[in-house]
């Protein structure tokens, strides 16, 4: 329960004996839990999708291959790979099972890669046990719950060190994908294509660069994309009752600017809309304006350094 009367909300200094905050936290739930279309999404879980059903008709033991899903921070990429869960589980609970997401360890070395795994597995004392021996638990334990896509989340991770990458991305290779144990997905920042530089027998194998990357305004079709995007995310706020009438996120030079402040990236644009969300709650109403985007924008990603200039700054008072 939040008792603290002078909380900073994105910006908003919340004064409230708990009424204000528990509603915009209530408001801050529904718009995290919306989930809309969102066509660069669809189409990497598409990718992803893709590479699964071919693991899974391949042969035994023929040697599988990769993907990469590499893009900056919040641009939906986690989100992706919940999304091919839930399709696997809606399509075929027996493929759900085949699809084992692996959170890479923040030690980025070869050793800890067989303890991702393994934890990734549910299995006890996940650490125990010399390199080689946990290599066999994992390999062993992948085989027995029928795993054939593994999915390596926060790959940059294994950039960190630059003496370990190539032998992580190794390793990878030679337990994983060349004995036909199961294809593979490298997931991450921008650093994990770093690492997989220096691994030339793992990029020989990568079917597909499927492409997340933040939106441009002024990139062909990605103005589109975004217009649709925010358009159904205001749609969704409103039929929640978090919005007691339209923004006009599509409408003018708002989405544009948007665009811009957000650097083209979903997470941002969330982070936008819930400032400027707690805004207008703090003020007793549901009614958020161009004005009160502009002061989210300058609350959020210009406080934080994101951006300089604050995009909406150029619309007349």
């Amino acid at each position: 329960m939040v008792t603290d009367t002078n909380q900073d909300v994105g910006g908003t200094a919340l004064v409230s004996s708990g009424g204000v905050v528990h509603d915009i936290a209530a408001a801050w739930a529904a718009i995290d839990a919306i989930n809309v279309p969102y066509g660069p999404q669809a189409d990497a879980v598409a990718g992803l999708d893709l590479q699964l059903q071919a693991a899974l008709l391949a042969r035994p033991g023929a040697p599988c291959n990769a993907v990469t899903l590499i893009a900056p921070r919040g641009t939906g990429k986690s989100r992706a790979l919940a999304m091919l869960g839930r399709r696997s589980r809606r399509d075929d609970v027996e493929d759900a099972r085949r699809v084992l997401s692996v959170n890479m360890d923040t030690a980025g070395t070869v050793e800890s890669v067989p303890s991702a795994i393994l934890a990734a597995l549910g299995e006890p004392r996940h650490d125990a046990g010399k390199p080689a021996l946990r290599w066999i638990r994992a390999t062993t334990r992948l085989r027995d719950a029928g795993v054939r896509f593994v999915l390596f989340d926060e790959f940059n991770r294994a950039a960190r060190r630059a003496t370990m990458s190539g032998p992580i991305c190794e390793a990878i290779f030679e337990k994983i994908m060349e004995p036909g144990l199961a294809a593979v997905a490298f997931v991450g920042e921008d650093d994990a294509s770093t690492a997989l530089k220096r691994a030339p027998s793992v990029l020989e194998r990568i079917d597909e660069e499927l492409d997340l990357g933040p939106l441009d305004w002024l990139r062909p079709g990605d103005d589109e994309i975004f217009v649709d995007f925010v358009g159904r995310f205001e749609a969704e706020m409103l039929r929640l009752g978090v919005l007691d009438r339209p923004i006009g996120l599509t409408t003018g030079e708002t989405p544009r600017l948007l665009c811009e402040a957000s650097s083209g990236r979903l997470r941002r644009f969330v982070k936008i809309v819930k400032s400027a969300v707690a805004e207008a709650v703090q003020r007793g109403d549901r009614s958020v304006g161009p004005g009160n985007l502009a002061q989210a924008v300058s609350d959020t990603v210009v406080k934080r350094g994101f951006i300089v200039a604050n995009p909406f700054a150029e619309l007349p008072n």
